[in-house]
C-alpha cells in the first residue's frame, strides 16, 4: 500500500514540476521533438531501403535481350519454352515498341530523343523472375541459343545498392546517436535547473526527515514526462513530413519505382521510437537528480 502512496506522490510532484516550469518544459520537449522528428524521417528511409533490397533479392527480375535481327515469332517461341522450365515464373515478351513508351515515360527526354533517330533501336527482350537455385542451369540452356544477346543480372546491382545501403545505414546511426545525445543533454540541464530553483523546498524535505529517493523520483518523472510528449509530438510530426513528401513530391517520380513506393513506418516502429523517447527522458532526468545532495 505504501509502494501506491509513493508512486502517486511522485507522480503527483513530478507533474506539478512539469507544469511549474512550462517555458522550460515546452523547450526541453521541442528539441526532444525535433530530434525524434528527425531519426522517423531516417528511420523510415533506413525501412525502406532495407525492404526494397530484400524483395530485390528474395525475387530477382532479369531481362534477356535478344539479338536486333530476332523476329518476333523466334521472341515469342523463346518466351514460351523459358515457361516451361522449372525456377522460372513471371516470364514477359517485351517488343521494342513498348520498351520505347516505358523509357519514354520513365525518361521524357529518351522519347524526344528517339523522334529524331530512324526506327527503334531497342531489341526485343524477355523479362522474367528465375529462382536462385535454377539461375546457373537457365543461363546453359540460354547458350544454346544464338539469338541470346545478352543477360541482365540483377546481382551486380543488388550488390551496390546493398554497399550504398550499409554507408547510409552507418550515417543514420551516427546522426541518430549525436541526436539522442543532445536530447539527453538537453533534459539534464532543464532538470537541473528545476533541481536549483527548488533548492529550499529540496532542503525542506531533508530537514523533516524524506529519503533521498522520496526527492530525487518526482524528477525523474518529470523528465520522463518530458521525454514521453516529445516523442510523441516527434513521432507525429515525423510521420506527417513523411505523408507530405509522399503525396507532393514523390509521387512524381514515377520513372524511380523505389522512390514513389515509399510506405510509412508500420505501428510497431512508432512504438519503438517513443519508447526510445521516453528512455532518454529517464535517463537524462536520473542523471540530474542524481546530483541532488544532503545540504
Amino acid at each position: 500500500m505504501k509502494l501506491f502512496i509513493d508512486f502517486g506522490f511522485y507522480i503527483r510532484e513530478g507533474w506539478a514540476n512539469f507544469t511549474r516550469s512550462r517555458m522550460l518544459s515546452l523547450f526541453s520537449i521541442l528539441i526532444i521533438s525535433i530530434s525524434i522528428a528527425i531519426i522517423t524521417l531516417f528511420s523510415t528511409v533506413f525501412f525502406n531501403v532495407d525492404n526494397y533490397l530484400r524483395e530485390m533479392e528474395n525475387n530477382p527480375v532479369y531481362s534477356i535481350f535478344l539479338t536486333p535481327d530476332t523476329s518476333a515469332k523466334e521472341g515469342k517461341d523463346l518466351a514460351l519454352y523459358l515457361e516451361t522450365l522449372k525456377g522460372i515464373s513471371d516470364v514477359k515478351l517485351v517488343m521494342p515498341d513498348e520498351s520505347m513508351k516505358k523509357l519514354a515515360r520513365r525518361f521524357p527526354l529518351a522519347g524526344e530523343i528517339q523522334k529524331t533517330l530512324e526506327g527503334n533501336p531497342l531489341p526485343i527482350s524477355i523479362r522474367l523472375r528465375i529462382a536462385t537455385p535454377s539461375v546457373i542451369k537457365v543461363r546453359q540452356v540460354l547458350k544454346q541459343y544464338s539469338i541470346v544477346e545478352s543477360i541482365y543480372s540483377p546481382h551486380f546491382f543488388l550488390s551496390q545498392l546493398k554497399s550504398l545501403s550499409s554507408a547510409v545505414s552507418f550515417f543514420i546511426a551516427l546522426i541518430a546517436a549525436i541526436l539522442v545525445l543532445a536530447s539527453v543533454f538537453t533534459i539534464y540541464n532543464v532538470i537541473r535547473i528545476t533541481i536549483l530553483a527548488r533548492q529550499n523546498d529540496i532542503a525542506i524535505m531533508q530537514l523533516v526527515g524524506a529519503d533521498m529517493k522520496f526527492i530525487r523520483a518526482p524528477f525523474t518523472v518529470e523528465g520522463t514526462l518530458q521525454g514521453l510528449s516529445g516523442g510523441i509530438l516527434g513521432a507525429l510530426f515525423g510521420s506527417g513530413l513523411i505523408y507530405i513528401i509522399r503525396t507532393h513530391y514523390l509521387v512524381h517520380f514515377q520513372y524511380l519505382p523505389f522512390l514513389s513506393r515509399i510506405t510509412s513506418l508500420p505501428p510497431s516502429y512508432f512504438v519503438g521510437i517513443i519508447l526510445l523517447s521516453v528512455a532518454m527522458g529517464i535517463f537524462g532526468s536520473t542523471m540530474a537528480a542524481s546530483r541532488i545532495d544532503y545540504v
